[in-house]
């Protein structure tokens, strides 16, 4: 049998103990899922890349696969045990709905939790956060305690509150997977959390930025305007004047006019300059300040490397969460193919582990399958299309490598457009540039004069065409008419 390669753990949840769920679920751990997913809701970049794999995950396809003398190999659709790994759906989502919740729960808080339950007379197969599901108390000492499945939070709170119809009953089958800490071996391992004082550099740098953004001064600058244009205005502003917007009459009139330029961006007053009068000298000392921009830069490129270290702290290739930008298609290919099997292949395989483990033995028992027999696997063939697909499947097909069939698959084109028997002759005419088979068994064909057709040199049927030339041409070397000799000129006759 296979190796088991699994960097996550799982364990099946008694529900007739639910205070084994207290025993790992510590304060300190609820504290941490709370900041985990509040680093998760507001940064956008993290939100962004986790979703973008997470879309990537929910395309990944779980087989089963029975074990053979050849090895595992993957059942047919209808096979009975690929049928109940199909029935891995979420409520929410069905099958990639679950796969996607658990990407992302296991790279926020380090862990997630499966929840196997019949609700409208369906088995569903849920994965929740360990927010979800809480051990309602009973009386003292932990007696009658309930694990109760919490899905909307408190309005007031923020924190979840169950009703007693989320409680967890018998029918009800819980399978914890987590990231096992290297110190603690039950203690989740949050690669967000292990990130936190990066993330709260970014918090606070994009907030810096913000504030520079929003200020008016610092994206603005100032005018300077000498005091000897003031003076030579005429008119002015009485004290105390409500609607002036301020007490120098030549500002007001500025700030008034860039106001209205504003709120009407097409009316004529927006694109009239300014109209002054004043000492010429003065004019020159006119002028706008603007602060040092490179500040601006400077921390915009301070915000790009710690965006840089999150990803590379969640696994995950800036260029998945960025795009390849001017990279050529097969470089992008190739960045793409490493993401595949150095970062989400090891996710998917980990929960297909979890399963085999703690899941699936019991349901093939339970549908008269062998345990063992089966495994639950994956096929990421949906990510793992190579660039040019199309033009390496016709280079194939010249060498009668690939079937016709596989052609068409390999080029996107369904079935239902494979051409007929006489529609193939008619390529071949075509591509040998014979008129009878280019038309064949076309109705037009009994119309023709074939004796005024006349067709191209050197096709037919087989002993019709042209006759070839063969042998060397008129003075070429070799040919009766080559008066050329190899003998040095001095050995040759009049020489």
């Amino acid at each position: 049998m296979a190796r088991r390669r699994s960097m996550t753990a799982s364990m099946k949840i008694s529900i007739s103990d639910p205070n084994a769920l207290l025993r790992v679920h510590s304060v300190k751990a609820k504290r941490d899922w709370v900041k985990a997913w509040t680093f998760y809701d507001n940064i956008g970049e993290v939100h962004f890349a986790l979703n973008e794999v997470g879309r990537e995950m929910s395309r990944v396809c779980l087989v089963a696969q029975r074990f053979g003398d050849d090895g595992w190999e993957t059942v047919n659709e209808d096979d009975k045990a690929q049928l109940l790994v199909d029935g891995l759906q979420s409520y929410a989502g069905g099958q990639p709905g679950f796969l996607r919740s658990y990407y992302i729960n296991q790279k926020v808080t380090g862990e997630s939790l499966m929840i196997v339950y019949e609700k409208e007379g369906s088995t569903w197969v849920d994965m929740c956060s360990p927010d979800e599901v809480d051990v309602q108390e009973g009386t003292s000492g932990g007696v009658g305690n309930k694990l109760v499945r919490r899905m909307i939070p408190s309005r007031d709170t923020g924190i979840a509150e169950a009703t007693a119809f989320d409680e967890l009953t018998g029918d009800v089958d819980v399978i914890r997977f987590w990231n096992p800490h290297p110190r603690w071996s039950m203690v989740a391992d949050s690669p967000l959390l292990a990130m936190d004082v990066v993330l709260e550099e970014l918090q606070v740098l994009t907030r810096a930025l913000l504030n520079k953004l929003s200020s008016r001064l610092a994206m603005n600058g100032f005018w300077f305007i000498p005091n000897e244009i003031t003076e030579a205005s005429a008119g002015i502003q009485q004290q105390g004047d409500p609607s002036g917007l301020h007490q120098d009459p030549l500002v007001a009139k500025l700030v008034k006019a860039m106001t209205e330029g504003m709120l009407d961006l097409v009316g004529p007053g927006a694109a009239m300059p300014f109209l002054l009068r004043g000492p010429a000298a003065a004019g020159e000392a006119i002028r706008i300040e603007f602060p040092d921009r490179e500040l601006f830069s400077s921390e915009i490129q301070l915000r790009e490397e710690l965006i840089g270290r999150i990803y590379n702290g969640l696994d995950i290739h800036k260029e998945t969460a960025e795009g390849v930008g001017d990279t050529n298609h097969w470089g992008a290919w190739s960045s793409q193919e490493l993401h595949l099997n150095n970062q989400l292949a090891p996710e998917v395989e980990s929960l297909c582990v979890g399963l085999n483990k703690d899941w699936f033995p019991d349901v093939l028992e339970a549908n008269a399958l062998e345990r063992g027999a089966y495994r639950v696997w994956y096929d990421m063939k949906a990510l793992t299309q190579r660039p040019n697909g199309a033009e390496d499947a016709r280079q194939v097909s010249d060498r009668a490598a690939i079937s016709d069939e596989g052609l068409r698959a390999a080029s996107g084109i369904d079935e239902e457009f494979a051409p007929s028997g006489e529609e193939k002759v008619r390529a071949i005419g075509r591509i040998i540039r014979n008129p009878y088979l280019a038309t064949y068994g076309m109705p037009e064909q009994a119309s023709f004069d074939w004796d005024k057709i006349t067709p191209p040199k050197g096709n037919g049927p087989p002993g019709e065409g042209d006759e070839s030339s063969v042998g060397p041409g008129v003075g070429d070397p070799g040919s009766p008419d080559d008066n050329k000799s190899n003998a040095p000129k001095r050995d040759r006759p009049g020489g």
